[in-house]
């Protein structure tokens, strides 16, 4: 399933990946509120497709495989000069995680990692460095690899490849929309981190689910 954001997002509509099962459902981003770590039920969950609170319309495509589909998603952006930053939290309660996806300008591709950084540093901890190959597979088998369930997991993803992750113990005050305040700041359009300033009505969920459909037909790595 593919998300589309609830919610205009930064300046461009977010991807939300969703892990599910064997297979991984992608769709418009939304965004829920807050700024502490809080944890909601399946039945209460917008994206799974159990819950009666299901938002359909935002769903674009169905299972397919995260690697591919990331891969696609690069490209589709890059041929809008622009690349991508994939950033996820893991809960350790969680009975699935969502990776979402935000494209960047170029111009400011290689200033995302500092950026980052700098905003780690205002919250008292540092990144560490899962792979500084620029090898996103290897680096992301690293990331499994040293994730053991005891606490909660941030991580982005650079435009380069490179993982910068964070381990989130349950007494950490740690901002929920950390990724998204960070991103906001690079693109200078601080207003749009919080969520309500970017309401959008259902059908204008609709046609941006519409447009991105077109768009990204062609790169599609199942149809």
């Amino acid at each position: 399933m593919v998300p589309v954001q609830k919610g205009c997002a930064l300046n461009i509509r977010p991807l939300e990946i969703v892990p599910k099962g064997k297979g991984v459902f992608i769709a418009m981003m939304k965004m829920p509120g807050g700024t502490i770590l809080e944890m909601i039920s399946e039945k209460k969950c917008w994206f799974c497709l159990s819950s009666p609170d299901v938002e359909s319309h935002l769903v674009i495509k169905g299972e397919v495989e995260l690697g591919k589909y990331k891969d696609a998603l690069k490209n589709y952006y890059k041929n809008q000069e622009k690349a991508v930053v994939f950033f996820e939290w893991i809960f350790k309660s969680s009975p699935h995680a969502n990776v979402q996806a935000v494209p960047v300008p170029l111009s400011k591709a290689s200033n995302v990692q500092q950026i980052f950084n700098f905003a780690a540093k205002k919250l008292g901890f540092e990144f560490s460095m899962v792979s500084p190959s620029g090898d996103s597979s290897e680096a992301r088998s690293l990331l499994r690899s040293r994730f053991d369930g005891t606490s909660n997991l941030f991580y982005v993803e650079l435009p380069d490849g490179n993982i910068l992750s964070h381990a989130v113990d349950d007494k950490q005050k740690f901002p929920v929309q950390f990724g998204r305040e960070v991103l906001a700041g690079l693109l200078n359009i601080a207003d749009r981190a919080d969520w309500r300033n970017c309401k959008l009505s259902k059908e204008e969920e609709l046609k941006m689910v519409t447009s991105f459909k077109k768009g990204f037909q062609q790169l599609d790595p199942v149809s």
